[in-house]
């Protein structure tokens, strides 16, 4: 694969929406029937209480979470009990289990109590680690069954035992799609949901040939001038909260499996390293298996359909998906919830222009917020990249803030030549005026009655081509004395007078009387030079 290469866009980066959702499982937990090598992992506690099958974990006749009775089929549950599982993590004493951030423990008590290695031939664990490693506490044991070969958990409760199966949680998958092997550009920004990954070959992200050439599997760190740690390098393991860059030539599944993060909201530090040219980016992951959302509402980056860019988004965020966030300072962070946050008014007033290419997918895309709030710069993926942006005295940038009084200045650079579409969405806005005019071909569009605008770019075309109106101070067109653009094979050319075109030895090639709107034509491809009324142009014809 390709090595990344993030470029600046004046002082700040921005960076685009689309919306690229991961393949999600729904919960599926499976009966434990053996000792396993390793309990590292999410489990649920099923109590058979007469009947009924119920969920929890403590030791009293008030059966935790009130579910009941359980669903069982052929030893599967499937349905949501994230608020009940219990997670059994390990270090280098042995395991402990938590509940959420609460260490369970004999006491009651908050401190960790450490299992002991698990054997069939023994019991298993217990909740307390005692000197020789196995103390049985009086009210909870955990032991393995072998006459019914299953794994089997005790609770006392008023003088009497009794019984529970454990249910292990079943790893959650996300689809890769290849890139080929042409040096093509199809990368995914992923998050774990478990607390801890090691990337190996069992769970999809090295291959069993050992080529390394077939993956890419990036961290960011926005303090090294080098931004992009390259895991094939150095390696590392999926962090919880952190988002990684990842590719591969072939279709994979990527697994994820271990002890998954609990939904408790999850607060992630940002960092902000003064000096640095991407200081204050930070590539974040949404750290549960279900959709999540930041609870400040603030806008991301995610990466596009095509993966190979960057698209400006704000609200959800997909289970398994890294989004890039900016820090503007040091001390800052950010907290990720299940719960969808109450945005404020002036969040939800926006203009979104989406650009859109041939396959009818976003690749990128500018929002006018309305109201305060913090912009959002420009960021991208890859040299020569297809985009729109806002610039502004600052920088170059993704989300910007209007007082709706002003016309705004909306760039476009085209990476190769085609047909673009820029699309408008409008939310909690009621406007009676909003225009997009191409400064290239003189076009208004009224965005309020056609939502969207088709035309032609190439790699030639001036960046500075459209103006987003909101018709309070006017427009006055070719501002920058273009005059002259390639549609096609066709070099329309806009004005009256004389017309000249040079190659590129000054040589006259052509020389047109043109009035108002007309259409001229060169012999071949290759640069030439426009002349008209004392303006100059140069296009490259292709």
């Amino acid at each position: 694969m390709k090595k990344v290469a993030l470029l600046i866009a004046a002082t700040f980066l921005l960076l685009t929406l689309a919306i690229l959702p991961g393949k999600v499982k729904g919960q599926i937990y499976k009966k434990v029937t053996t000792a396993p090598d390793d309990w590292y992992g999410t489990y649920l506690i099923v109590w058979e209480n007469g009947a009924e099958s119920r969920i929890g974990a403590n030791n009293s006749g008030n059966f935790l979470g009130a579910y009941g009775p359980v669903v069982i089929s052929n030893n599967t549950i499937e349905g949501s009990y994230s608020s009940n599982e219990v997670v059994v993590v390990k270090n280098s004493s042995g395991y402990y289990i938590k509940r959420g951030n609460t260490y369970l423990s004999s006491n009651g008590g908050s401190n960790p109590r450490f299992y002991a290695k698990f054997t069939e031939s023994t019991v298993k664990a217990t909740w307390t680690l005692a000197t020789n490693g196995i103390f049985i506490d009086s009210y909870k044991q955990l032991k393995y069954d072998a006459s019914n070969t299953r794994f089997i958990t005790t609770m006392k409760t008023n003088s009497s035992f009794k019984t529970a199966l454990l249910y292990k949680r079943q790893p959650e998958e996300k689809e890769i799609l290849g890139a080929g092997t042409d040096n093509n550009d199809k990368y995914y920004l992923i998050a774990s949901p478990v607390t801890t990954l090691t990337p190996s070959m069992t769970n999809g992200f090295l291959r069993e040939d050992g080529d390394v050439d077939y993956y890419d599997l990036y961290s960011f760190d926005q303090s090294n001038d080098d931004e992009w740690r390259n895991y094939k390098m150095n390696n590392f393991s999926l962090e919880t909260g952190k988002g990684y860059l990842y590719a591969n030539k072939d279709d994979v599944t990527l697994v994820f499996d271990g002890a998954f993060h609990n939904h408790n909201n999850e607060t992630v530090n940002l960092a902000y390293t003064a000096g640095q040219k991407l200081a204050g980016w930070n590539l974040i992951g949404n750290p549960f298996d279900v959709t999540a959302y930041l609870t400040d509402g603030r806008d991301f980056l995610r990466m596009n359909a095509a993966g190979d860019g960057f698209i400006a988004s704000s609200g959800s965020i997909n289970a398994m998906e890294g989004v890039f966030v900016q820090a503007t300072g040091t001390g800052q962070s950010v907290t990720f919830t299940i719960t969808a946050p109450s945005s404020k008014d002036e969040q939800n007033e926006s203009v979104a222009l989406n650009l859109i290419g041939n396959d009818d997918n976003v690749i990128d895309r500018a929002i006018v917020r309305f109201g305060e709030g913090v912009t959002l710069s420009k960021l991208t993926l890859k040299e020569n990249s297809t985009k729109i942006y806002i610039p502004q005295e600052d920088g170059d940038f993704a989300v910007v803030r209007s007082n709706g009084k002003e016309n705004i200045p909306v760039n476009f650079k085209a990476s190769k030549i085609g047909r673009y579409t820029i699309s408008v969405e409008t939310e909690g806005v009621n406007m009676n005026y909003l225009h997009l005019i191409d400064r290239l071909t003189g076009k208004d569009t009224d965005l309020l009655i056609e939502n969207k605008y088709s035309f032609i770019a190439s790699q030639s075309d001036i960046e500075s081509r459209f103006i987003l109106s909101f018709g309070n101070n006017g427009y006055e067109s070719s501002t920058d004395g273009t005059f002259a653009y390639q549609n096609g094979s066709d070099i329309v050319v806009r004005g009256e007078g004389e017309l000249q075109v040079f190659d590129v030895m000054g040589r006259m090639v052509m020389q047109q009387c043109v009035n108002g709107e007309e259409i001229v034509s060169v012999q071949s491809q290759g640069v030439y030079v426009f002349r008209l009324n004392g303006k100059t142009q140069k296009i490259v014809v292709r």
